[in-house]
C-alpha cells in the first residue's frame, strides 16, 4: 500500500525531493559542490513530468477528435442545471466526433446537446435497469457521419460486477472501435483506520491490475482500429500504464505537452487519471485537456488520425 500512494504521488515526490535538495544545497556550505544533485534531479523531472498544464483545444487536424469526459453525475455545484449548462458548453465548444463520458445517468443523456443525446449507447456501472445509476456513455456527434454498429456491455473479469462498454463504429468505409473504462475506484476516506486503508488500496490496486489485462486481452482479438478511453483512477507511473503502453499508445504522450493534469487531489495536488489510448493503427496529432471547471474533472481531448 505505501508504495501504490508513493507511484500515485511520484511527481509530487519529486518536487519535494528537489525543494529539499535545492534549500540544501543554498543553507549548507558543505555541499556547495554538489550543484549538480539538484540540477540533475530537475533535469530528469523535467523529462519526466513536466510542468502542469491545462491545455488549450485548438482546431481540429485529425481524421477524429475524441473527448472523454467525467462529468460527476452533474455534481459540479449545488444547482445541476448550471452543471449541465457548463458541461454542454464545453462539449459543443469542442465538437468531438467521437464523445465519452464518464458517471453519467441513463437520464442524464437526455440533457446532452441535440448533437449527441440521440447518438448514445449507455450502460451503467454494474448493468442493471436503474436510471439513477452512474454508468459510461459512448456518443457520436450527429454529422458525424458514424454509425454505432454494435455494442456489447462486458465484464472486466469473471466474478467482477464492473462493466466496460465496447461499441463498434463504422463510417461507410471502415470499422472503429470505442472501448469505454472506468477502472475500479478507491473508496477510502480519511475517516477509515490506516489497516482499513492499507488494505483497500492493496485489494484495489490489484483489481485495476486485473482489469487492464482484460482489457489488453480484448484488444488483442480486435482486428479494427481501437480507441480506449476513460478514467482509469490511477496516475501514468502505475504499473497497469506501463503494461498498457507496450501495445498502445498514450496519446497525451505522443501529442501532449506537461503533466496533463484532470483532476486535483483533495484541491491541492494535481493528478492525470484520465486516459486516450489508441492502437498502432492511430496516430495522435493533438492531445489538451480542456479548462472549464464543471465537475471533479476535466476532460481529455484527442485529435486522431487512422493511418
Amino acid at each position: 500500500a505505501p508504495l501504490v500512494v508513493a507511484v500515485a504521488f511520484l511527481p509530487w515526490l519529486w518536487a519535494t525531493g528537489m525543494l529539499v535538495l535545492s534549500l540544501g544545497w543554498l543553507v549548507t556550505g558543505k555541499i556547495r559542490n554538489a550543484i549538480w544533485a539538484p540540477l540533475l534531479l530537475f533535469f530528469l523531472g523535467t523529462i519526466f513530468f513536466g510542468p502542469t498544464v491545462f491545455g488549450s483545444f485548438s482546431s481540429p487536424e485529425g481524421d477524429l477528435v475524441v473527448m472523454e469526459y467525467n462529468i460527476q453525475r452533474l455534481w459540479g455545484g449545488e444547482d445541476p442545471s448550471m452543471a449541465a449548462s457548463c458541461i454542454n458548453g464545453e462539449i459543443d465548444r469542442v465538437s468531438p466526433d467521437i464523445l465519452v463520458l464518464l458517471e453519467v445517468e441513463r437520464r442524464q443523456i437526455q440533457q446532452l446537446s441535440d448533437q449527441y443525446s440521440g447518438n448514445c449507447e449507455h450502460t451503467n456501472y454494474f448493468g442493471s435497469d436503474h436510471a439513477g445509476i452512474g454508468g459510461i456513455a459512448v456518443c457520436t456527434r450527429r454529422d458525424a457521419n458514424l454509425m454505432i454498429s454494435r455494442v456489447e456491455e462486458s465484464h472486466y473479469t469473471d466474478g467482477d460486477a464492473w462493466r466496460y462498454l465496447f461499441v463498434e463504429l463504422s463510417d461507410g468505409y471502415g470499422q472503429l472501435n470505442v472501448i469505454a473504462v472506468h477502472l475500479y475506484p478507491y473508496r477510502v476516506t480519511d475517516r477509515h483506520k490506516p489497516s482499513r486503508i492499507a488494505d483497500e488500496v492493496a485489494s484495489v490496486a490489484n483489481t485495476q491490475g486485473a482489469q487492464s489485462v482484460a482489457l489488453l486481452e480484448r484488444v488483442g482479438k480486435l482486428k479494427d482500429p481501437t480507441i480506449i478511453a476513460g478514467d482509469f483512477n490511477t496516475t501514468s507511473e502505475f504499473s497497469l500504464h506501463t503494461r498498457l503502453r507496450k501495445s498502445l499508445r498514450d496519446a497525451w504522450r505522443d501529442a501532449g505537452w506537461g503533466f496533463g493534469a484532470t483532476t486535483v487531489f483533495h484541491d491541492i495536488l494535481p493528478l492525470r487519471v484520465d486516459f486516450l489510448y489508441t492502437t498502432p493503427d492511430i496516430d495522435a496529432v493533438g492531445a489538451s485537456v480542456g479548462s472549464a471547471v464543471c465537475a471533479d474533472h476535466r476532460p481529455v481531448i484527442a485529435q486522431l488520425d487512422l493511418l
